[in-house]
């Protein structure tokens, strides 16, 4: 993906995360408020979702891949996008043989998918960096199949936690 055809907090995002690709994964481990977040909204999009087979699967601004080895037994295909090429290095670095696991840069203003596409859609902790909710929703209601199970979370501000960390 071209920079040049990015909108400005793409870029911002980008050159963030690009920054902290080698370490994200680790934040899930640590003992702190971020920590306790991440594995919060980690466990609650699996509940969320159940136990039943879903087929495809997008994770939009998926970042390193954390979520994909929840779902390798639930799901036919895994499909990660992310605005940060470094941290879809990381993510490809995982060894996924049990279904089709796919990553690639990209951003949710201009999916590369086809119409109707995907039967599940993840999001999680992806619009808060985004200028335009709407229009991602639009273009996240474009790739998805009639009755997609689509999660989107961000942080709540006034949440202790976050406000802690």
């Amino acid at each position: 993906m071209n920079l040049q055809n990015l909108r400005e907090n793409e870029i911002r995002s980008a050159n963030h995360f690009n920054k902290e690709a080698d370490k994200y994964t680790n934040q899930y481990d640590r003992k702190n408020g971020t920590g306790h977040s991440f594995r919060s909204r980690l466990s609650l999009s699996v509940k969320m979702l159940g136990n039943i087979y879903k087929g495809d699967l997008l994770d939009v601004g998926g970042g390193p891949g954390v979520y994909v080895s929840k779902f390798i037994d639930k799901i036919k295909s895994y499909t990660l996008i992310d605005i940060s090429p470094k941290m879809i290095k990381v993510a490809k670095q995982i060894d996924i043989e049990k279904m089709v696991y796919d990553c690639k840069v990209g951003s949710i203003y201009s999916m590369p998918f086809e119409k109707e596409h995907f039967d599940i859609i993840l999001a999680i902790g992806l619009f808060e960096y985004l200028d335009d909710p709407y229009l991602a929703l639009k273009n996240i209601n474009k790739v998805a199949k009639p009755g997609c199970q689509i999660l989107i979370s961000f942080p709540n501000i006034n949440s202790p936690m976050r406000k802690i960390s």
